[in-house]
């Protein structure tokens, strides 16, 4: 992937970090960065002291190519944050991720209150597409499952009912035979 895909990446801004991540992520991924990052592929030993002068020069190799690649994984990090944030990069991928996700990887009040309202407040209104209206639904309730914000089924039982209600009885005449029956 080039760096038109770093693009597609939003940057960070403190309130962002679960859509953020999820995008740094799966870029790090595909650039054969995020292991460094996750810390899966951590910084070589030195070679031992009875090494020999290639295995020296192999294993300093080796640590010298951590570094690039880490420091690849820093170079994106950075250009996708605000620079107000920039005091949060460190000196390797891991610890960097770790102090993003220390400081904005938790829910907030005002992130929860935000995405509940948004439920709360979303209607079928019947001007749109059915197709159109339900995909801005999920996007919804895919950001209140992201922020881990938990709704008991009743609630989630009672907000269906309420959207049925709200949409024209006509279109849920023709769009469901059966239920407009009843």
């Amino acid at each position: 992937m080039s760096s038109s895909a770093l693009n597609l990446i939003p940057t960070l801004n403190g309130n962002n970090w679960i859509q953020w991540s999820d995008m740094m992520t799966a870029y790090l991924q595909s650039q054969g960065l995020w292991l460094y990052t996750d810390g899966v592929i951590s910084l070589p030993d030195d070679a031992p002291s009875g090494a020999t002068a290639a295995e020296s020069l192999l294993r300093a190799n080796q640590i010298l190519d951590w570094h690039k690649a880490d420091q690849m994984a820093i170079g994106a990090i950075t250009l996708k944050i605000a620079p107000s944030l920039k005091t949060h990069i460190a000196l390797t991928s891991m610890t960097t991720w770790e102090n993003l996700k220390t400081h904005f990887g938790s829910v907030t009040h005002g992130t929860a209150y935000k995405w509940v309202m948004k439920l709360l407040s979303f209607r079928i209104t019947g001007e749109d597409s059915p197709m159109k209206e339900f995909s801005e639904l999920d996007t919804i309730m895919g950001q209140v499952q992201a922020n881990k914000i938990e709704m008991p089924e009743y609630v989630t039982t009672l907000m269906v009912l309420r959207l049925a209600g709200s949409h024209p009885a006509k279109e849920v005449r023709s769009c469901c035979p059966d239920f407009s029956s009843r």
